[in-house]
């Protein structure tokens, strides 16, 4: 929209608050977007993108702020350390959507048993944690 655009795979939610990034000539509407390794095609589709806004959740008192590395060892650390501080370690996230958010702080916002909100320079991402059994 003339905000910015969200981008999801149905298990991450990405959200920008601004149009960088998008090429010239990309218009507000719904897309299907492929990416190969130097291409990335915006393909226009047909219907209305969900209000995603719905799910983000709400601003938590205490959030962490937390640094993920590129290297995995801070990829662990990071996710060890939501699982404890948001999450009460009875849930985790995948450690390859952590990966996606290397190389960049953020501040995260999450309770057990709901999403948890990644925050970076007006960046957003949603990820739906896992029960861990």
């Amino acid at each position: 929209d003339d905000t910015g655009y969200c981008a999801t795979d149905g298990k991450r939610l990405h959200i920008s608050t601004n149009r960088e990034g998008l090429p010239n000539g990309v218009e507000n509407g719904l897309y299907n977007v492929i990416i190969s390794k130097d291409l990335v095609v915006f393909q226009p589709k047909d219907g209305q993108y969900p209000d995603y806004k719905t799910v983000i959740p709400k601003d938590v008192e205490n959030p962490i702020d937390i640094n993920i590395g590129a290297d995995s060892g801070s990829i662990s650390g990071a996710l060890g350390l939501i699982c404890v501080k948001c999450l009460n370690g009875t849930m985790a996230i995948n450690f390859d959507y952590l990966e996606d958010l290397a190389g960049t702080k953020w501040t995260v916002h999450g309770i057990p048993d709901k999403s948890v909100k990644f925050v970076s320079h007006g960046r957003i991402a949603v990820v739906m944690p896992l029960k861990l059994t």
